[in-house]
């Protein structure tokens, strides 16, 4: 029932990420598998973009190697960005009047997660091959629409997030979902 609640962005998952007894190990795991896919989409992208790694040839770094390397950069990674992501959210939400509740934003937006995972192979293509990328792999265009879906409904469920953690009304949640967008977006064009 609760992953059904979680693909339909309902208030019950984040009902229970906040309540839940066994909600911080849930939200430990989500960061983690999406450190993991984000590993892995980049292990996927090197071997397709790069010949070589740090001065070492690719063909001369084992898969095992290069995919537990990348795992474990990808974990480190959604942690920063889990954390980075609740905090921008926060201030635009507190920019439009919403409550302080921190932790229970941190919370309940772990559950949103899968979604932006979906957006890992477009990232780690750009992230190994620059935008150009896209276009040079087999799989790059469907990495882009599969990754502007993940980040669509990401921001739609923040929305609902914002609503249920800080006691927003709808049309300023999603004013500080739009604001939020809006300044992800210009640090991403900067990276």
């Amino acid at each position: 029932m609760l992953l059904f609640d979680l693909l339909t962005l309902s208030p019950a998952a984040y009902r229970h990420a906040c309540e839940g007894r066994g909600a911080p190990i849930l939200i430990g795991g989500l960061v983690a598998l999406t450190g993991l896919a984000y590993g892995f989409a980049t292990s996927v992208a090197q071997r397709a973009l790069l010949t070589e790694l740090q001065g070492v040839p690719l063909d001369r770094i084992p898969d095992a190697v290069l995919v537990a390397g990348n795992a474990i950069a990808g974990i480190m990674i959604a942690v920063v960005v889990h954390l980075a992501t609740t905090f921008v959210a926060w201030l635009m939400t507190r920019g439009v009047g919403g409550a302080a509740n921190l932790v229970t934003l941190y919370r309940a937006g772990a559950y949103l997660l899968p979604f932006l995972a979906l957006a890992c192979p477009l990232g780690a293509l750009v992230s190994v091959g620059g935008a150009a990328a896209v276009t040079e792999v087999g799989y790059g265009v469907a990495a882009l629409g599969v990754g502007a879906v993940g980040v669509v409904v990401y921001l739609v469920g923040l929305g609902r997030v914002l609503v249920f953690t800080q006691a927003t009304p709808p049309g300023r949640a999603a004013l500080a979902t739009v604001l939020f967008a809006g300044f992800c977006g210009t640090v991403v064009m900067i990276a």
